[in-house]
């Protein structure tokens, strides 16, 4: 299998900006090499966290911008461009950033573009929670001296 260069940003909602507590909405990934890259952009399935947090949050609106930002990423001139002009223009509370929350953009390598998307929006957009460790005997008997 071909090994490509894939890169990945966040968008992300941050509803406080002078708490900086950013939830992660969504994804922008595309190869970096080629004149035609594969580009995709996937917003979070669950929006429980950010209602959580911002009730009134515009969700069918953030949820439309997904249409039009792969409509701006269509060539390899637009994802430069329009990257960089999401980082300028956004203002709180969108925001893109690079992958992981880096400043510089940060490249890895994948040999499957959709197993990669998957993969990235397990990670960043819809978590599942960690299985608890369960201890035999309830609480009070591990109180016990």
């Amino acid at each position: 299998m071909e090994h490509k260069l894939g890169i990945f940003h966040l968008i992300r909602y941050v509803p406080d900006v002078l708490r900086n507590e950013p939830i992660n909405i969504g994804i922008i990934l595309y190869e970096a090499d080629g004149d035609n890259p594969q580009v995709a952009v996937r917003m979070t399935q669950d929006w429980s966290r950010l209602r959580c947090i911002c009730p009134d949050a515009d969700i069918a609106y953030i949820e439309s911008m997904q249409a039009e930002i792969a409509g701006m990423l269509q060539s390899r001139s637009d994802i430069d461009a329009s990257i960089a002009y999401f980082k300028r223009q956004w203002t709180a509370p969108l925001e893109v950033v690079d992958g992981a929350g880096e400043i510089d953009q940060r490249g890895f390598m994948f040999t499957d573009f959709d197993k990669t998307v998957t993969q990235l929006i397990r990670m960043y957009l819809d978590p599942r929670p960690r299985a608890l460790h369960h201890q035999a005997g309830t609480a009070s008997q591990r109180i016990q001296p």
